[in-house]
């Protein structure tokens, strides 16, 4: 039973809301994160890497562009991915995936200790590793492993990226392999849940939703998907239709203009780097599909924050 669990939205407004109605900001006894911004190195892109003791409050839904370990020391907490929450405890690591909307909530009674490192991988090697659970493994609750070798290697790279030793560089690159391998290896014995009771056709829906939602910033046109079902694009978009009652470019429009407005709402990007990241041909493109959508245009929304 979730303890006094709030259910995150994002409203329009870009604030938190919980059931109660107010907003709970996270506060840590202890945080320490010797990356805490972009920093370029060879395996790519380090988003975050750090360390919380005692959280309490949450952190709001947030779309990733990289690969995420939390790895809970202690405690209870509520991660939610795609509007899908795990309960994680002591031991357990839950991996997210680039395009994923995320959200954590530390329990009210047991606050959680953790570890977390968000990483947007360019090596091609790393990418080809990665790419198949992507597909596979997109419900929130198939993500969840216990190692303590995975444990092990994140807390080596927040020790690495605190220290900043000889090697530094190196090292990093050399951890993060492993990371993704032994990553590979333990989800390839997870049991996916959503493979029970359903059908081949909505098993192979599943996948292509999976397959936007992870590859959203990467699709330029969706018969992409083509090449990951083997299908051709018209079967698959009647299929998708007769299993969800929408269709494959409704699905993909709803998920990218929501990846959207949580850009928006962060304000780390402006409307024109937002409308680029997420493959419009130009912002006047995306502002008017935004307000078909939202009733607004991205200017009226950012304005009105």
């Amino acid at each position: 039973m979730v303890d006094n669990f709030k259910v995150l939205d994002y409203n329009m407004g870009g604030e938190q809301v919980t059931k109660e109605g107010y907003a709970m900001a996270p506060e840590f006894n202890y945080h320490i994160a010797p990356i805490s911004s972009r920093e370029q190195l060879g395996v790519g892109v380090f988003h975050r890497v750090g360390r919380v003791l005692g959280m309490v409050g949450s952190i709001p839904p947030h779309p990733h562009q990289f690969y995420e370990w939390v790895v809970v020391g202690k405690g209870t907490v509520y991660s939610t991915v795609n509007g899908v929450t795990a309960t994680l405890t002591a031991g357990d690591i839950h991996v997210t995936f680039p395009g994923d909307i995320h959200s954590i909530v530390a329990s009210e009674s047991d606050p959680p200790d953790y570890d977390f490192i968000s990483v947007e991988l360019s090596d091609p090697n790393l990418i080809s590793i990665m790419a198949p659970i992507v597909i596979e493994y997109g419900s929130a609750d198939s993500r969840i492993i216990r190692s303590e070798r995975i444990k092990n290697i994140v807390a080596s790279i927040i020790a690495e990226a605190n220290e900043r030793a000889e090697l530094y560089e190196s090292v990093l690159n050399s951890l993060t392999s492993q990371l993704c391998a032994y990553t590979v290896r333990k989800l390839r014995n997870v049991h996916i849940s959503y493979s029970q009771g359903v059908s081949g056709a909505e098993s192979l829906c599943y996948r292509i939703m999976n397959y936007i939602n992870t590859n959203i910033y990467t699709i330029r046109k969706l018969s992409d998907v083509c090449e990951m079902t083997r299908y051709n694009y018209n079967y698959l978009s009647n299929l998708f239709k007769r299993v969800t009652g929408r269709t494959l470019m409704e699905y993909y429009t709803e998920r990218r203009l929501e990846c959207a407005n949580l850009h928006l709402a962060e304000g780390k990007h402006t409307i024109t780097e937002i409308a680029e990241m997420l493959g419009y041909s130009s912002v006047y493109v995306f502002s008017r599909a935004y307000k078909k959508h939202f009733g607004i245009s991205p200017t009226e929304y950012v304005g009105g924050k």
